[in-house]
């Protein structure tokens, strides 16, 4: 879970199951701990290791996709294609005040601020998001800017 200090079981790996490879492929960081229940024995391949059995063997890609797939709930792989990823560079708007909303934004990565512009010119900060915060959701349902 994400900013909470106690932990949830998201999954359990087998004999021969991947562990990681999201973030092999994606270069971000892990979002969860692995912790072993018992004694065990595992394979550690690097990330550079892996590209280069990736560049020798470019069908492991798709299934090490499809073992990241299979652990994703329906859900989340329904919700993949109505996502459009979009990186902001800081110190630019994600959207201005008054703006039609027709959207909502989960922050994955960094900080956002959401500031009001008074009318005497003042800008006020409201809240800072984060790793996992949802943004516009409200606006979004009720259609208002």
């Amino acid at each position: 879970m994400i900013d909470e200090a106690e932990g949830v079981c998201l999954f359990l790996t087998q004999p021969g199951e991947m562990v990681g490879q999201l973030a092999v492929l994606t270069g971000e960081p892990l979002i969860f701990t692995i912790k072993a229940n018992r004694d065990c024995i595992f394979l550690k391949i690097s990330t550079s290791d892996f590209y280069e059995i990736m560049r020798e063997q470019p069908s492991v890609v798709l299934s090490v996709a499809h073992t990241v797939a299979a652990r994703m709930s329906p859900f989340v792989r329904q919700m993949d294609f109505a996502i459009d990823w979009m990186a902001v560079e800081a110190g630019r708007a994600l959207y201005s005040q008054g703006n039609k909303s027709d959207c909502t934004y989960i922050v994955l990565n960094g900080r956002l601020r959401s500031v009001i512009q008074k009318g005497s010119g003042k800008k006020e900060l409201v809240r800072e998001y984060g790793r996992g915060d949802l943004i516009g959701v409200v606006e979004a349902l009720t259609r208002q800017p």
